[in-house]
């Protein structure tokens, strides 16, 4: 695929390093910039940039006739807003080699611009190429996550917690988190409302678990609370978060693919038209620590940032915020640990706990360094694998109770 042919230079970007202020990151990423070719060293990059401007799934369309004969609008505002806080921050450590890859051209339907984005996706993912999307619309988690399903035969393996490494063939579930105050599982209206829905009853299905954290029990309906309930998926409302946020580490441990939509925060931290915002939500803080752990998996391969509006932000602090928080993501990634326990179990301290009443024997393992805690889980559970988990369980189970997270492993067996 030539990428070029998908993308609009961003003006965002320094016309050249030397405008960029020293130090900066827009000093040293390199980029598709007005008047330059499009990046060749793209594939070779850790992490690609890229914008994403669709905004028509906004509203349920009447007539998606009209829609389609109609130029798609291209109006990179958002992404750009977020590009020109994060450009004049600093690297952190690592290499911190990124590539702005541009904006993505609309296609003649929004849903044409998601399968555009998966098509993408699945080209940055067959190069090992971490894709760093600003969106648009949170429905475009849904190209987000296809971008999974293409071609899965070349595609790079997806690190599944203790694996082994990439490379020995893709496996076919895939791993979600999302970071929203509502479910988006709704039946009917726009697309932001529904697509988590559309993406659960995708057929073939290959997502395996979903993570949803933040949630906010008045923006979400009975219905959608016990369709995820009854799923088996791992939800932390936005209550848990504040009271633990830690606990949702393990949580993003493992995630293939990060979907954030900026209602999540409240609006002291990303500010919202007026019929949207509210005070309630993360802060900033607690937003960039959890980019910061979503960072640190291994398989994470791409993450969006999505809603961001500029016009109801004047002085341009919900566009810092995610700037920092995308920040955090990729500091994160070049923190990420070299092995997990079944890889390297001399480098972890094993626990080896009898559950009561019964004849199993719960494995633990702690990374003294990191102070990550996995679980081992092992049939007749499930298929043999790595549980991430919290010292919390470990000391569950040494009280002789089962902790949840092996019921949830249990659950989905």
């Amino acid at each position: 695929m030539n990428l070029a042919l998908l993308f609009e230079p961003s003006r965002a970007l320094p016309l050249d390093s030397d405008q960029a202020a020293p130090g900066s990151l827009g000093e040293r990423v390199a980029g598709y910039r007005a008047g330059a070719p499009f990046p060749a060293d793209w594939a070779t990059a850790d992490i690609a940039l890229l914008g994403v401007p669709e905004w028509r799934d906004e509203t349920a369309p009447t007539d998606w006739a009209d829609l389609a004969a109609a130029p798609p609008p291209f109006d990179p505002a958002g992404p750009d807003a977020i590009r020109r806080r994060l450009y004049h921050l600093t690297s952190g450590t690592g290499a911190w080699r990124i590539c702005d890859v541009g904006n993505l051209r609309p296609g003649p339907t929004p849903a044409d611009t998601a399968e555009r984005l998966a098509e993408v996706v699945a080209v940055l993912r067959r190069h090992n190429v971490l894709a760093l999307i600003l969106g648009g619309t949170h429905t475009l988690t849904l190209g987000q996550h296809a971008g999974y399903e293409h071609d899965p035969a070349d595609q790079p393996a997806t690190e599944t917690a203790g694996a082994g490494p990439a490379g020995a063939g893709r496996a076919a579930p895939v791993r979600g988190a999302v970071i929203d105050r509502a479910s988006a599982a709704a039946d009917r209206g726009p697309g932001p409302a529904t697509w988590l829905r559309g993406l659960l009853l995708r057929e073939p299905n290959h997502l395996a678990t979903l993570a949803h954290l933040g949630s906010q029990r008045y923006h979400v309906s009975a219905a959608e609370a016990t369709a995820l309930d009854k799923m088996y998926f791992d939800v932390r409302r936005l209550g848990a978060l504040h009271a633990d946020l830690p606990a949702a580490e393990p949580l993003l441990r493992t995630a293939d693919w990060l979907s954030v939509d900026v209602a999540a925060c409240a609006h002291a931290a990303v500010p919202r038209p007026a019929a949207e915002a509210s005070p309630f939500g993360l802060s900033a803080e607690q937003l960039c620590q959890l980019t910061w752990y979503a960072g640190h998996s291994r398989q994470l391969s791409s993450a969006g940032f999505y809603g961001y509006e500029p016009a109801p932000d004047p002085l341009g602090l919900g566009a810092m915020t995610l700037a920092v928080a995308a920040w955090y993501l990729i500091e994160g990634y070049y923190h990420r640990p070299a092995h997990v326990p079944t890889e390297a179990p001399d480098h972890y301290t094993r626990y080896d706990v009898p559950l009561a009443g019964s004849t199993e024997t719960l494995i633990f393992y702690q990374h003294p360094q990191t102070g990550q805690w996995w679980l081992l889980v092992e049939p007749p559970v499930a298929a043999p694998h790595l549980l991430p988990c919290t010292e919390a369980d470990y000391l569950t189970a040494a009280r002789g109770e089962v902790p949840a997270c092996w019921v949830q492993a249990l659950a989905r067996s």
